[in-house]
């Protein structure tokens, strides 16, 4: 793109007009349904959902529940990470903290609340066991481990990345300075993590705040902001001005927490060299952190054996006689079999687009010779689609587009997906090609090849893994979401997290679990193809780069 200036303009142009029609317009028919009534600006409205007492409880609520969440996230995240990668507990249990902590983002949100409430509720399966109710599932408690679930994971991937580039030279220093244990603690992974602790609370705030699954089936006498939002837009008369005006409220902590990320982001320490040395051996240490990391998988792995039990029995609790009648009145239901196609397809085509949409803007922005400014905007882009919850910009799409062709398509599924799972994708694919020699493009004119030739002979090839990532975080989140497409569903276009809430209403919990596995098993199975692909072609591309690839054209190593 550096050596067509016209070429670049036009691409700049069309991922404009897309983010002005699916962004920009959707959020401004917002701010026009919440001020504007009879073509002219009344408050009214909003003065009178401010001052409702029910509504400040809600957000009350909210913003006290995700700031614990997030606290006890952060700590819970930082100790799994230190126990993987400063103990010398077994290997074998470390593979097993990565795999078990993530499964849960394979699943929605939605199914925590249900596989708590099978679990720890009245007659769940912990609570027979135990022969009493560990807490009210109903609560705060309740609230705050299916959030837990869900933002833990996140908190550890953030402290395990940050911990794997920590220069361990300095753990020496501090020996040799004869520091204290916990003073060394503090010095060598306590103070450069800083950054990284405030980006963890940030952000597992932002995440509980926003969520609607876990709220949608554990709320109870909780009436959180996303429920709160929800059954102002659901019925038979939605009640469009305060739906607005909840959406705001519901903005506004976001955007504030996406901004403050966004700042952190740029104090996060980085080593020039990173250097390692053998982890000194220490048992109190070693059983101290896997106590407590088993005893928070046990947790949650007790949360979830009801996935595995309830829908194998005749009538839980009443009846446990093992059967498979449900499994196959699940497989065998045209409606749910044609929900599930659905979903699959709105998933694979949401990667696809997804991932050609993020790599493009990543290539004007990182390898070509776009304004600076517009570069900006691109980046600016990528930063609000991030600071807006999936149902405030599902919401901002009933405004838009509710009169147009698009209203109940899979189509509108598909790019609201798109804007809502733009950010991720896009800084794994800038990042991928910040890292590349700057030297490309002038190295392939030398040798007469045109830029797309660069592209896909060089460029490409080297953001393999990159690209296998994006699609794999783009289907998954595809997969599992509810929040952004909850209002844009119709008869003709339920997907498999929607279809989960309309059976919570039936009552059909068989059924909801099934389809939970149904879901945790496709995911797993494209993330296992996703990896055979890459590691057969990985060869492949060697023995090419070898053969047709002039060495200058080559990755340098450690770039």
């Amino acid at each position: 793109m550096r050596d067509n200036r016209k070429f670049v303009m036009a691409t700049f142009s069309l991922v404009g007009i897309f983010f002005l029609v699916f962004l920009i317009f959707p959020l401004l028919t917002i701010f026009y349904q919440a001020f504007v009534a009879d073509s002219t600006l009344n408050l009214t409205n909003f003065k009178q959902l401010i001052g409702n007492s029910t509504i400040q409880a809600s957000f009350i609520d909210s913003l006290t529940i995700s700031f614990q969440t997030s606290l006890l996230a952060t700590v819970i995240g930082f100790v799994f990470a230190y126990c993987v990668n400063f103990t010398n507990v077994l290997k074998a249990y470390k593979r097993l903290i990565n795999t078990l902590i993530v499964l849960p983002m394979l699943v929605p949100t939605i199914v925590y609340g249900f596989a708590i409430i099978y679990s720890f509720g009245k007659q769940g399966i912990i609570t027979r066991l135990l022969g009493f109710q560990l807490f009210d599932i109903y609560s705060t408690q309740g609230l705050i481990l299916g959030f837990l679930i869900y933002t833990v994971p996140i908190a550890y991937l953030l402290f395990n990345n940050a911990m794997g580039y920590l220069d361990h030279q300095y753990f020496i220093v501090s020996d040799i300075m004869g520091d204290s244990k916990l003073r060394r603690f503090w010095v060598t992974i306590i103070s450069p993590l800083i950054t990284t602790i405030a980006i963890s609370i940030v952000q597992t705030f932002f995440l509980t705040f926003t969520d609607f699954g876990i709220p949608a089936s554990l709320a109870g006498s909780k009436n959180l902001m996303a429920t709160a939002l929800y059954n102002q837009m659901i019925g038979s008369v939605p009640d469009f001005a305060n739906g607005s005006i909840l959406a705001l409220m519901m903005l506004l902590p976001a955007i504030l927490s996406a901004l403050l990320l966004f700042r952190l982001k740029r104090f996060e320490i980085r080593y020039d060299k990173r250097r390692t040395f053998l982890i000194s051996r220490n048992r109190i240490r070693d059983s101290v952190n896997f106590l407590l990391t088993a005893g928070y998988l046990l947790i949650t792995v007790a949360t979830f054996c009801s996935f595995l039990i309830v829908p194998f029995v005749t009538n839980y609790p009443y009846n446990l006689t093992l059967t498979f009648e449900h499994v196959k009145s699940v497989l065998t239901n045209s409606d749910l079999i044609a929900t599930y196609l659905n979903t699959l397809e709105m998933s694979m085509l949401t990667s696809i687009l997804g991932m050609i949409l993020a790599y493009t803007c990543a290539l004007l922005v990182k390898r070509s010779i776009l304004h600076p400014l517009l570069r900006r905007s691109i980046e600016g882009l990528s930063q609000l689609t991030i600071a807006i919850p999936g149902m405030v910009l599902g919401l901002a799409f009933i405004f838009a587009f509710s009169q147009t062709a698009l209203h109940y398509t899979l189509t509108i599924l598909i790019i609201v997906n798109l804007v809502h799972f733009f950010a991720t994708p896009f800084n794994l694919a800038s990042q991928a090609l910040e890292k590349m020699s700057d030297h490309y493009e002038q190295t392939a004119s030398l040798l007469g090849d045109s830029y797309f030739k660069l592209l896909v002979r060089v460029i490409i090839p080297n953001s393999k893994q990159t690209l296998v990532d994006m699609f794999s975080y783009l289907f998954t989140n595809a997969m599992v979401t509810i929040s952004a497409i909850i209002f844009l569903v119709g008869t003709h276009t339920s997907t498999m997290t929607t279809k989960i809430k309309e059976l919570q209403h039936f009552n059909k919990f068989d059924d909801i679990f099934i389809l939970a596995l149904l879901l945790l098993g496709t995911n797993l199975i494209v993330k296992y193809l996703l990896y055979l692909i890459f590691s057969r072609h990985k060869l492949t591309f060697k023995q090419v780069l070898k053969i047709r690839k002039p060495a200058t054209l080559q990755v340098k190593k450690g770039a």
